[in-house]
């Protein structure tokens, strides 16, 4: 039986040292790599030890979790050896469900797909298989192994000193860049595109490497957009740099990977990115058509609804009725007067993120967050409800005036309603008001409707 090995990464120096003499050795294939940053079109792949090799601490399939943790620890070092922990957690626990037929494959086959890395030893491309492969080669009875094929990772060796910013341009290609599907999570999308533009990079040269994924350099725009809308939002809660907070946090603590739509808050932020978008271009229009000039106070107010509703994990369909509502000065005041009430809810009693961390010093940033959420939806519940309902209600009533068959079954059905129960009714006298004053609208209602037949015959 294969004795477990505990990885433990060579220093920087001693990893740079180590791929520099393997270049010299027997190539044992070779790797196609984009004209990115001016090097050949191919590279050959070598068999390299696995303590001369370390995880890239940004990688892009767990950026939102790396940028939280960072909050609470500052910027992850890959030399440290509990920062690491963390990333291989994050590595671990990415797509975990596949992780069984990925670890089979690995033993039963070997690696089949080579790796990318720098001349200093960091991963590009091939992070999550490198992870496998030393969870293989630690728990070797658990696996099932026997030592075979899992012996050094596959790589090609970019043999030049890169920038963060080429490390970036290389990293995404090879993880949105390509032709065939990717698999990554919607948020951490947001994250390497607003990193690309930071660093210096245009949206046609972001495009370039988002092309498997973008139609045009347009969708890199929007997307930006979208991004600095979920930054205002992160501020707006009390919780910037928290990005795990862009994800739904009602599961079980370990049980959401971050790596699925259905978890993402990311369709909620296009909605509500699109209707502030059409608000503020066509408010001239608008203002008109609805007779009231709404200005620029009205339309934050409408965002700060949005974002209260985002955080609650209303469906999108309530966002399309927040517009409705928008659109009518009446509906949408009494709409936000429960919206303020929710506000001064969590003005008094929701403690603020710092707060919360200090009661549990020893939770990670995701957890902190959680602990928050959960309190928030108690908080607001009563007032958002409320104002929702105002919503729904003003939308079916709009849609039933629009629509007399809908109208008369409606009247039929509350007359049918009323009847029963007032003669379920004990004290009889108690509606005797406002029951003469519905005979006496349906007497005077009565006859312009009998008009109304003998004109239509």
């Amino acid at each position: 039986m294969f004795m477990p090995y505990k990885y433990n990464p060579l220093s920087k120096e001693q990893r740079k040292k180590k791929l520099e003499n393997i270049l010299g050795s027997k190539k044992i294939g070779e790797i196609k790599i984009p004209k990115l940053i001016g090097f050949d079109s191919s590279l050959p792949t070598y068999k390299i030890p696995l303590q001369a090799l370390v995880y890239n601490p940004h990688n892009k399939r767990f950026a939102t979790r790396a940028k939280t943790l960072e909050k609470m620890v500052g910027p992850l070092d890959i030399e440290n050896g509990e920062h690491r922990k963390h990333v291989e957690g994050f590595l671990f626990h990415y797509k975990i469900d596949k992780n069984n037929s990925t670890i089979e494959s690995l033993i039963d086959d070997g690696q089949i797909e080579p790796g990318i890395v720098t001349i200093e030893g960091l991963i590009l491309s091939g992070n999550r298989r490198f992870r496998l492969i030393n969870e293989i080669r630690e728990n070797p009875e658990k696996y099932n192994y026997d030592g075979n094929n899992l012996e050094y990772f596959e790589a090609a060796i970019i043999n030049q000193e890169i920038s963060e910013k080429e490390i970036n341009k290389l990293e995404s290609f090879f993880q949105y860049g390509k032709d065939e599907k990717v698999d990554y999570s919607p948020i951490e999308k947001y994250l390497a595109i607003h990193n690309h533009y930071e660093s210096g990079m245009s949206d046609e040269e972001i495009y370039k490497n988002f092309r498997s994924i973008a139609k045009s350099k347009n969708d890199i725009k929007k997307w930006r957009e979208v991004f600095k809308l979920m930054e205002e939002y992160l501020a707006f809660i009390g919780e910037k740099g928290i990005y795990t907070a862009l994800y739904k946090s009602d599961k079980p603590s370990g049980k959401s990977d971050l790596d699925s739509s259905k978890d993402s808050l990311e369709e909620l932020f296009i909605s509500l990115n699109n209707m502030i978008r059409a608000l503020k271009n066509n408010k001239s229009v608008l203002s008109k058509s609805v007779g009231w000039d709404f200005d620029h106070d009205d339309i934050e107010d409408f965002k700060t609804a949005g974002f209260l509703l985002i955080r609650k994990y209303y469906p999108v369909q309530s966002f399309r009725n927040l517009r409705e509502a928008f659109i009518e000065k009446n509906r949408w005041h009494d709409f936000y007067e429960h919206i303020k009430q929710a506000k001064q809810d969590i003005s008094k009693n929701l403690k603020t993120f710092d707060e919360i961390g200090n009661e549990y010093p020893k939770h990670t940033g995701e957890e902190i967050s959680k602990i928050r959420n959960k309190k928030y939806v108690e908080l607001v519940a009563p007032s958002l409800d409320k104002a929702v309902n105002i919503m729904h209600t003003s939308k079916e009533q709009q849609e039933i005036k629009n629509k007399p068959s809908a109208l008369m079954k409606r009247i039929i059905s509350d007359l049918k309603d009323l009847k029963e129960i007032l003669l379920k009714n004990k004290n009889k006298d108690s509606h005797s008001t406002l029951l003469k004053e519905i005979l006496d609208k349906l007497d005077a209602t009565k006859k312009d409707l009998w008009q109304f037949m003998k004109t239509r015959k």
